[in-house]
């Protein structure tokens, strides 16, 4: 099984990515440590930044962090 809560899905083109995946570092909170992450990733083009799923990390993933900045996970 897989319990979903309000706002832990978004919507994209390529399917429903959940809200968690933001979190690059697991630590329950998207903040500035996971935007760093996909930066990183960006530049170096680690795939781990994907954080959308779109197979490519770009300024899609940067958004996707960006707009859940704050955000606390349970």
């Amino acid at each position: 099984y897989c319990f979903l809560y309000e706002g832990d899905m978004v919507a994209f083109p390529h399917g429903a990515r959940p809200a968690h995946d933001a979190d690059g570092n697991r630590d329950g909170v998207v903040d500035r440590s996971d935007m760093a992450i996909v930066i990183n990733a960006l530049r170096t083009g680690d795939r781990s930044g994907d954080v959308n799923g779109d197979g490519v990390v770009n300024q899609d993933d940067v958004a996707f962090v960006s707009e859940r900045i704050g955000l606390r996970l349970r």
